[in-house]
């Protein structure tokens, strides 16, 4: 089975919708509502990783927990669908996660646009200068001021899909 789901549930029991040979997954979905410290599967031949988390009061390291289940430095692909998905929770994953060429994020951290703070932080350097993402993906809309920051942080970037408003057109085709 190449496709796996993994559902953490709020009462920290570990659900999987099926029992299997966990070496062949090859695509694993993370589904919670806070992802727990108590996973106990590990999934060693992972290369794409999606992330659900609806959870507002993530106070766990989820690189940590993460690491735990997949091996972050053979990830290509990750999808991340987080309610608040920080600043440096990104930085810290795609540091982690050094061979992600395609990226897919429900929308950008509300502080993207602040440049200058990216930009003096070391990790976020070098996550600038090694990171292999082409293919950006965002599925809400974005404006004008936050393409800065993904171009200063996504240098090899090819593709970009995203909405963008309609008077903002302008402004970034000048870019």
């Amino acid at each position: 089975r190449k496709h796996y789901t993994y559902y953490l549930t709020f009462n920290n029991e570990v659900c999987s919708n099926i029992q299997e040979n966990l070496n062949s997954v090859k695509h694993l979905h993370i589904v919670s509502q806070g992802i727990q410290n108590n996973v106990l599967n590990y999934f060693p031949n992972v290369n794409q990783l999606s992330i659900k988390d609806k959870s507002k009061n993530r106070n766990k390291p989820i690189i940590a927990i993460l690491q735990r289940i997949v091996p972050l430095k053979q990830l290509t692909t990750l999808f991340i669908e987080y309610a608040d998905l920080s600043v440096e929770d990104l930085i810290k994953l795609l540091y982690c996660a050094p061979n992600v060429h395609t990226l897919h994020l429900f929308a950008l951290p509300s502080s993207f646009t602040d440049l200058e703070l990216i930009k003096e932080n070391e990790i976020s350097k070098c996550v600038s200068n090694m990171n292999k993402i082409e293919n950006l993906s965002i599925r809400t809309w974005i404006t004008f001021y936050e393409i800065p920051f993904i171009l200063h942080f996504l240098p090899k970037l090819k593709y970009l899909k995203t909405q963008i408003l309609t008077h903002e057109t302008q402004k970034i085709i000048r870019l």
